[in-house]
């Protein structure tokens, strides 16, 4: 079975693990604070899965990352509310990356060289970097 995922997803997990234990536990914090518990759960649980080996397919759509997220309709479609927009200001205020998800999707494959026909390993694209 393969894990989706958007893929800035991908760069966002490369990124949190290559910064170590203080960087996740950060980030751990925020996403249960922005996004749920639910979500950070889910989180956890497709961490686990690709750590252990299991392959990351790639999507424009709902990954399985979004799958509890309370955003992930206005992520896909670029509406967001105001709701929605208060948590993009204060993800940016402590240094988050928040912008267009297309975007961000083009910016990772382009600087992970990542191919959105093949599946990976999260080593490989580590040790690719």
């Amino acid at each position: 079975m393969t894990i989706k995922l958007r893929p800035h997803h991908v760069e966002r997990i490369i990124k949190i693990k290559e910064k170590g234990f203080l960087i996740n536990s950060a980030f751990s914090l925020m996403a249960r604070l922005i996004y749920g518990s639910k979500t950070l759960s889910n989180y956890k649980n497709t961490l686990k899965r690709i750590e252990s080996g299991e392959k990351i397919s790639l999507t424009r759509q709902i990954g399985d990352l979004c799958k509890d997220c309370p955003y992930q309709k206005p992520c896909i479609i670029e509406d967001y509310d105001s709701a929605t927009k208060l948590v993009h200001y204060f993800l940016r205020k402590i240094g988050g990356k928040i912008g267009n998800t297309k975007i961000l999707d083009d910016n990772a494959i382009v600087e992970l060289s990542l191919n959105e026909d093949k599946t990976y390993c999260l080593d490989d694209l580590i040790n690719s970097k």
